[in-house]
């Protein structure tokens, strides 16, 4: 039976879905859905990058995220015959379309999920790196954003993050991936899923020091140089 959902989210190129590798192999009983990824799935779609762009898309994917949470609470689906206690939501706070920003997922959403969301990690980057990191990756058709579009982007994720964890009761933890190693990362998303599973709420607070300590000194020693 779940008892416990966790959402990451982070603008695209921000580094959540690698952040999020070692999550089944560490926490036991844990299950990483991308929530895109079952979307598209379930889609007349053939590109992930085509469906935020449709101009029912809203409608579209109000219906298929409900589908997907209902099958998710009462372990269907891809959940069928496991015993999977923890779920992480891999998704974007908000999805960039055409027309401005529609939410990731909806008010009616936060509410099915219940008192089951317990936390909410938002990833963040530098501009300059998730554009980096954006062109590296040709397995997406992205459109090209500037520096200052990234930033709005990420601001407003946050800030529907902040929503979020307000409707739901949840924590909020937001992780600044510029100045980690990919391994460094992965401990830090590992550690505050852990102690969100094992209510050992010091654990938590213990990492994010932590990863301040990295952060600070990581930006010391690039001022220097």
């Amino acid at each position: 039976m779940i008892e416990k959902i966790i959402i990451v989210v982070g603008v695209p190129g921000s580094g959540k879905s690698t952040a999020l590798e070692k999550i089944e192999s560490e926490i036991p009983n844990s299950k990483v859905i991308n929530l895109g990824t079952e979307m598209f799935k379930r889609s007349q779609f053939k590109d992930r990058d085509e469906i935020r762009k449709n101009p029912n898309a809203k409608t579209v994917d109000a219906k298929i995220r409900k589908e997907i949470f209902e099958e998710l609470l009462s372990q269907g689906s891809a959940l069928a015959g496991l015993d999977i206690k923890t779920v992480i939501i891999d998704m974007h706070a908000v999805v960039k379309n055409p027309d401005g920003y529609n939410q990731g997922i909806s008010d009616e959403d936060l509410k099915l999920l219940g008192a089951k969301l317990k936390a909410i990690i938002n990833i963040t980057a530098e501009p300059k790196e998730i554009i980096k990191r954006r062109s590296l990756d040709k397995s997406r058709q992205r459109d090209a954003e500037t520096e200052e579009q990234i930033a709005e982007h990420q601001r407003i994720s946050q800030e529907t993050c902040e929503r979020f964890s307000s409707i739901a009761g949840a924590r909020l933890y937001t992780l600044n991936n510029t100045y980690m190693s990919k391994d460094e990362m992965q401990k830090a998303v590992v550690g505050i899923v852990s102690a969100e599973v094992e209510k050992t709420m010091y654990e938590a607070k213990l990492v994010i020091a932590l990863l301040r300590s990295c952060k600070h000194e990581r930006k010391r020693v690039a001022s220097a140089a």
